[in-house]
């Protein structure tokens, strides 16, 4: 008898993000990977169009927010999951009332360690607190099996959920192969590129992410600030894809960064990696991440990285980048310093980033949760009818 396996994949939509990309690539591989097994994917209302051809996939639309209340407490109401025998849910937080077990995509525990990075300022912010961390404990609790991304992750799950020590299976992610550095012929994107989003800067320093606390913006301008105070031709950008930049730009006045600091809510892919092939380094002083996959996509273009010391950061660059402490606006400058003046640690963080780059792939993270699903469904012979949380 084949087996069913639901796949929540509505992190796929019109805006990139490191969990969309990561859920893109088990799209793209597992029903492949895994012609035995009967795939539903729930798919967001704003995807680009169907998820997928493979013949043994379905797809569902469901249009209600993955990270809101209809999917922690309602998802068997507005979903048929009748004949699934496991549910693989993608992004921390594991349904309530699932009629079979699940798998559960824990990429960090940040709402668990350090909600105050996470949230947004005022009563909301209490909210989203106690909405992540009830989901979040919920998929420690009642898990079948645990994937994560780091093994500094996986830690983190351990001394949260012992029990869990035995299954938990880790999946680094990986980059697309677009992520690469310029061919011939591709410099002149580089100028364009620059002028367009930097104007009258000769270098610039970059940061992606999404505007929340945890990813230390506010200490990028100030250590920005602090390393490059006279230097007008030197600019930095912050391509924030998620959140607002209000405080980020108030803060940017104030240190007398006018003109020099430039916020982008979104570019195109070919944008952003022009912006990569002829920035200063990537600048990306996270205090915690799960992974943190720009700084993946910066090793496999050639951009030199400077990065926090903490988490899973380090296990990421494999020691190939320039890491500080987090917490340092100090430090942060001295590093930013050293790769504007020192253009041999540049070429050879270039080099040794790419390697790195280049030794995970979607493949194997897609084969390595594979394996983690079947052995889920192994537990129950195939099948399952039991209630999940």
């Amino acid at each position: 008898m084949r087996s069913r396996v639901a796949i929540d994949c509505r992190y796929i939509r019109e805006r990139a993000s490191g969990i969309g990309a990561y859920v893109r690539a088990l799209v793209d591989r597992l029903p492949h990977l895994g012609p035995e097994i009967d795939w539903l994917l729930l798919r967001h209302p704003r995807a680009n169009g169907p998820l997928s051809s493979a013949p043994n996939v379905r797809e569902q639309i469901v249009p209600y927010e993955p990270g809101g209340p209809v999917t922690m407490w309602a998802l068997p109401d507005v979903v048929d999951l009748r004949g699934v025998d496991l549910f693989h849910a993608t992004f921390n937080l594991a349904p309530a009332r699932l009629p079979c077990p699940v798998v559960t995509t824990i990429h960090d525990l940040m709402w668990l360690d350090s909600p105050e990075d996470c949230r947004v300022p005022g009563p909301w912010g209490l909210v989203e607190t106690l909405f992540w961390r009830h989901g979040i404990g919920r998929a420690l609790k009642i898990s079948e099996r645990v994937l994560t991304v780091s093994e500094a992750s996986r830690r983190r799950i351990v001394e949260h959920a012992p029990h869990l020590s035995d299954r938990i299976d880790v999946t680094p992610l990986a980059i697309d192969d677009a992520w690469r550095p310029p061919r011939p012929g591709e410099q002149s994107t580089i100028a364009t590129a620059r002028e367009r989003y930097a104007k009258g800067a000769r270098e610039i320093v970059l940061t992606v992410g999404q505007a929340a606390g945890y990813k230390n913006h506010d200490g990028v301008l100030r250590a920005f600030a602090r390393a490059f105070p006279d230097d007008q031709a030197i600019h930095l950008v912050l391509v924030q894809r998620i959140g607002g930049s209000g405080p980020y730009r108030a803060l940017a006045a104030e240190l007398g960064l006018e003109g020099r600091v430039h916020f982008h809510a979104a570019m195109p892919f070919e944008d952003l990696r022009a912006l990569m092939w002829g920035a200063l380094c990537l600048c990306h002083p996270s205090h915690t991440e799960g992974f943190g996959l720009p700084v993946a996509e910066a090793m496999g273009t050639g951009l030199p990285v400077l990065t926090s010391n903490a988490s899973s950061l380090p296990e990421v660059t494999g020691g190939h980048a320039v890491h500080v402490d987090a917490h340092d606006d100090e430090a942060i400058a001295a590093g930013l310093l050293r790769l504007a003046s020192e253009p041999h640690l540049r070429a050879v963080l270039r080099t040794r980033g790419l390697v790195r780059s280049r030794e995970r792939s979607w493949q194997r993270v897609a084969e390595g949760t594979l394996e983690s699903l079947r052995r889920a469904l192994g537990a129950f012979g195939g099948e399952a009818t039991r209630e999940a949380g």
